[in-house]
């Protein structure tokens, strides 16, 4: 069983867990059939792992981000053409493809971390 909760603002990995194992003892108490085992964490909601759910599941907020880079900053900071910076990343999402990658992003880990941090939020939740 895979319960998906709606977060607001907040990851909510440690109220989502408090809530689920809420859920289960109601369920143990009055269910016609007593489990023998049950286990409040299975591996199946892949917190703080790289995983598939988190394309479809997301907890707290989930942002996508498009930006115009003008060809003349593309060059002056990245010293490239726009067409070698969109080739260059062809060729790593193909790369990433071809390594059985989950997701396709830039790695905006350090940022999503200091961001945690500064806003009080679980770091270990921006691999």
């Amino acid at each position: 069983m895979k319960c998906v909760y709606t977060t607001g603002d907040a990851a909510g990995q440690n109220i989502v867990t408090i809530a689920t194992e809420k859920v289960l003892a109601y369920m143990v108490k009055n269910s016609p059939v007593k489990p023998v085992k049950y286990f409040l964490e299975a591996g199946m909601s892949c917190d703080k792992k790289a995983n598939s759910s988190t394309m479809s599941f997301v907890r707290g907020k989930k942002v996508i981000v498009e930006v115009v880079i003008p060809k003349k900053v593309c060059w002056s900071v990245l010293h490239a053409t726009v067409e070698e910076v969109v080739s260059s990343s062809d060729i790593g999402i193909r790369g990433l493809i071809l390594a059985g990658s989950i997701g396709f992003n830039a790695h905006f880990s350090n940022a999503i971390t200091a961001m945690s941090i500064a806003l009080g939020q679980d770091p270990a939740c921006a691999s």
